[in-house]
């Protein structure tokens, strides 16, 4: 899934870019670190290419940080988040997930111990390349189907079921349902 985001999220590449000066890190020794070229890097860096949630997960490794500092986009302290007022992410390619959307339902601030999605996935939608980071997830499945893959096993999911695995375990999740399928996400600690 290739980062897509709402003027709420931020400016990624300006992110990515502060942290590698700050730590006095090159566009090619991150590269390197994160799999992809130092060219890959720059463009990102300058907002000329979205990298898929994967390839933002290596990098955010790659600077000894998680997805969701780099959205560090509300206050901690506001108690009242707004349905349509919540920072969306969406998929952007074929290669990286189609009709996908991740809405961040509590704040993503470095005080916040866990984080809270709502995975909104299309009719045949799907969250692209398998990922993996550190923590625990647990989801529940608030409307539709989805298919949940973690490693080589697959479970299919309706409405009112839930599940928990640790992060670290290779996971993706697909709508194989004729209609859209809303995912409540929680992990701990932030890594998204």
């Amino acid at each position: 899934m290739a980062i897509v985001q709402t003027p709420v999220a931020g400016d990624l590449g300006s992110k990515l870019r502060m942290l590698r000066r700050a730590q006095s890190k090159t566009l090619s020794g991150v590269g390197a670190a994160a799999g992809c070229s130092e060219s890959m890097v720059s463009k990102i860096e300058n907002g000329r290419v979205n990298p898929s949630i994967s390839l933002l997960h290596r990098l955010a490794d790659a600077l000894d940080t998680n997805i969701a500092a780099l959205f560090d986009t509300l206050p901690s302290d506001q108690v009242v988040h707004r349905a349509g007022a919540r920072p969306r992410l969406t998929a952007a390619g074929p290669r990286h997930g189609i009709g996908h959307v991740i809405e961040q339902i509590i704040p993503v601030h470095p005080s916040v111990a866990l984080q809270a999605n709502m995975h909104i996935i299309a009719p045949e939608g799907t969250t692209g390349e398998a990922i993996r980071h550190f923590g625990d997830e647990m989801g529940y499945v608030l409307s539709g189907r989805i298919e949940l893959q973690i490693e080589d096993e697959i479970w299919g999911l309706g409405a009112g079921d839930s599940f928990y695995f640790k992060s670290d375990r290779t996971h993706t999740y697909r709508n194989p349902g004729p209609e859209e399928a809303r995912l409540l996400l929680v992990n701990t600690p932030p890594s998204f």
